[in-house]
């Protein structure tokens, strides 16, 4: 069971001027848990879990003192399923995690409280800061995922701590069990008088950086924090003790507001096409195409932003209202593969389903300006194709056959048209076709035949 110590709060006078010794509030994506680490860990951690770390960034000489809750500003750390606390090693305060048990199964990702330490003698820093030389090696061959939305650095190679001195918090006013090694269920806490804080100053194993790591928190869900801040510091020319505190909204008197003081990660924000409804149009002809765009449903804070919508990977608008739309026209025959990318409010972003629309060329198809035409059969398709052409000279095209969401199944380079009336014989690798509808794209010189058929 983890140790909840209850001392009176550290007393933070503030002076009437503004230091602005508070930078940033930085939130660092520090590990992706994977299969691996989801079967051989200690306790729930489904594959996908993100574990998060959030740092207080200050001016060179500036300290962390607290973080806290207040009667207008309340102190709040929440996921929308449950926070990974290891069963057997987990702490509530990093620093009682010794080095003997952090190289244990999923230890390194358990989640809990600090005022720098990420465990015993080791101060957290960015893991892309890390310089490796004391990277600790997981005894169970686990936490190796190269996931890349956490610089793909695994945390057998940097695992973001680096030898010091750290503080134990003085955790007051709330009971930060939620943290513990699973004795007690919830997936917030809230309060409006606790705080962690130390009577001391914490500043960054960098002084000059001045980074301190406040907690670590491991969740498959969307995460959520409202905290404010007291930092102490130096004025630069009498050296006399300044203190500042920061809030993350409705500020008073002396205090300051900082937008990173209240963050929402890990949200999915979803978005389709809804518009338009046909497979095919002219060249020429324009289309209105519509998607429908939503935050993750366990996110209560944010709002969507924009959604931006894409023909064969190419930006062709962007609207930020609802409804979402952007006028189209196709000026050229073919496939177009239509996607679109919706963003929310913290930032997070999303991909639709493709919708893939074939434009048809109105004016006459020609391979060599002499009126050519072109015939395909059997439609469905069992395994032979054939392409019947009305040519009067030799020419040389290419057919390309691709699935719906654009992808290029199998591919005919360099045939030959000899001679009038020449039919083609294309022959399908059923291996790699299912019983659905594909496109057959014809082209050669500066003339398109598009074809959509179905593989049964």
């Amino acid at each position: 069971m983890k140790i909840l110590i209850t001392l009176v709060f550290l007393v933070i006078i503030t002076l009437g001027h503004a230091q602005n010794g508070l930078e940033e509030v930085i939130v660092e994506k520090y590990y992706v848990s994977d299969i691996n680490d989801s079967v051989g860990s200690s306790g729930i951690l489904p594959v996908g879990s993100v574990t998060y770390r959030i740092f207080i960034d200050m001016l060179p000489k500036w300290g962390l003192q607290a973080v806290y809750g207040n009667e207008l500003n309340r102190l709040f750390i929440s996921t929308s399923t449950f926070f990974f606390n290891h069963p057997v090693y987990g702490k509530i305060d990093s620093r009682n995690i010794s080095q003997e048990d952090v190289v244990k199964n999923t230890v390194m990702l358990d989640s809990w409280l600090s005022m720098g330490a990420a465990c015993a003698g080791m101060i957290g820093v960015f893991k892309e800061e890390d310089d490796g030389i004391k990277t600790f090696k997981n005894i169970d061959n686990l936490l190796q995922n190269k996931d890349t939305t956490a610089l793909g650095i695994p945390l057998t190679i940097q695992d973001g701590m680096l030898p010091g001195v750290s503080y134990p918090p003085l955790i007051i006013g709330f009971d930060p069990g939620i943290f513990d090694n699973g004795n007690i269920a919830g997936n917030s806490v809230e309060t409006f008088d606790g705080t962690w804080n130390i009577s001391a100053h914490a500043m960054g194993a960098d002084t000059i950086s001045n980074k301190v790591l406040i907690a670590q928190i491991t969740t498959n869900g969307v995460f959520h924090f409202e905290i404010n801040v007291a930092i102490g510091g130096y004025m630069s020319k009498s050296e006399k003790i300044a203190h500042e505190l920061y809030v993350h909204s409705n500020p008073t008197g002396n205090e300051q507001t900082l937008p990173g003081l209240i963050r929402t990660l890990g949200t999915r924000p979803t978005v389709r096409i809804i518009s338009p409804g046909v497979t095919s149009i002219n060249t020429g002809d324009e289309i209105s195409i519509v998607a429908d765009a939503r935050t993750d449903t366990a996110d209560k804070w944010g709002t969507i932003m924009s959604v931006e919508f894409f023909v064969n990977m190419v930006s062709v608008g962007v609207d930020s209202s609802e409804p979402y739309s952007v006028a189209y026209t196709a000026h050229t025959s073919g496939v177009n593969i239509i996607t679109t990318k919706v963003k929310d409010s913290h930032g997070s972003e999303n991909i639709s389903k493709p919708l893939t629309i074939i434009a048809n060329n109105v004016s006459a198809i020609d391979f060599n300006n002499v009126g050519m035409n072109c015939d395909f059969y059997p439609n469905p398709v069992n395994e032979d194709i054939y392409i019947k052409f009305n040519s009067k000279q030799t020419g040389i095209i290419q057919a390309m056959i691709y699935d719906l969401e654009g992808r290029l199944i199998q591919s005919f380079p360099d045939l030959k048209l000899i001679g009038d009336n020449l039919s083609l014989h294309l022959k399908l690798q059923n291996t790699l076709f299912d019983k659905q509808n594909y496109i057959l794209d014809i082209s050669g010189n500066q003339s398109h035949f598009v074809f959509l058929f179905n593989k049964e």
